[in-house]
């Protein structure tokens, strides 16, 4: 299954000969200049996704006659979201999704030794010398890079008022970043704060702004109560941290509110037992945070939670 993610997604190298001029194959499958053939069996004729663009789409994946994978045969089955980007390889996905509008429904195919041609590329165990690979998609949705700042201004002009709200009903003697995000000093901390690259020991409880807990290294039912740590500056946690934590001195303790866009934006956070809610997408999130201790970095630092 994870084969037919990184063939959608173009993560994989393709390598063959471009063709040199644009053609139809008798079944009536057009050949893109790259290689790829397409066949638009539904054409609304909106327009187009294009670079910047995010789509949602239904995609099946297959393999000759062998189904791989079916996004709407998957748990919890939805569209699948994908940012349109230039493609950088040949005969890419991407160049095909470019040519596709909301509505439209087409049909892609390429030859699997056109793909595996070079011996250092990884060939699934499904997939052999002269498997026809094949993917049926639906558009479902196509939002242009203007439609989605149109959107992200509408979310943050929404945000702004809640989270002023929420600081008004705290009564709440917050400030104001220049990114936006607000800091509450609880207790001023003794010494420097702490630099870029070096490492910084926290303990941290984190909040919606309706007070939902949603994960604490102070509360035992989230299950891991040890100090957290991470290196400052580095983009290993969301945006507000690295902002917020590096204002702190030893000891300090602070309120951190943080605008969903410095935090995990459009994603929804899945629940857990702790917190059966999650994170709902476009949330602002309340951090109260103590800067333990910090000092310099040293060896290779472990991917955390929080970015």
């Amino acid at each position: 299954m994870k084969y037919a993610i990184l063939i959608l997604t173009a993560a994989t190298v393709l390598s063959f000969a471009a063709c040199k001029s644009e053609k139809t194959t008798k079944d009536g499958f057009k050949v893109l200049p790259d290689g790829l053939e397409m066949k638009l069996t539904e054409d609304k004729g909106t327009p187009n996704a294009d670079s910047g663009s995010t789509v949602k789409m239904h995609v099946t994946f297959s393999v000759d006659d062998s189904l791989i994978f079916d996004s709407r045969k998957v748990p919890n089955a939805k569209p699948i979201e994908q940012k349109i980007s230039p493609s950088r390889n040949v005969a890419d996905l991407m160049n095909g999704l470019m040519l596709m509008s909301a509505g439209d429904k087409g049909t892609f195919r390429v030859v699997s030794d056109s793909i595996f041609k070079d011996p250092s590329m990884q060939k699934p165990p499904f997939i052999k010398t002269g498997n026809i690979m094949q993917w049926e998609v639906e558009m479902i949705e196509v939002k242009t890079a203007a439609d989605l700042a149109k959107a992200n201004e509408e979310v943050l002009a929404k945000e702004a008022g809640v989270i002023e709200k929420y600081i008004a009903d705290n009564k709440l003697d917050a400030i104001k970043t220049q990114s936006g995000m607000y800091i509450v000093t609880v207790k001023e901390g003794t010494g420097e704060t702490p630099k870029t690259g070096q490492e910084v020991t926290m303990n941290y409880t984190g909040r919606l702004l309706d007070g939902t807990v949603f994960d604490s290294n102070e509360d035992i039912k989230f299950n891991h109560v040890d100090p957290f740590k991470f290196v400052l500056g580095t983009g290993r946690v969301i945006k507000g941290w690295d902002e917020g934590v590096a204002l702190l001195k030893k000891g300090g303790k602070a309120k951190l509110i943080i605008p969903s866009g410095m935090a995990y934006g459009s994603r929804a956070m899945p629940g857990q037992d702790a917190n059966p809610k999650g994170i709902p997408a476009n949330s602002p999130l309340v951090f109260d945070v103590t800067l333990i201790s910090f000092k310099d970095a040293t060896g290779e630092q472990p991917k955390i939670q929080l970015n």
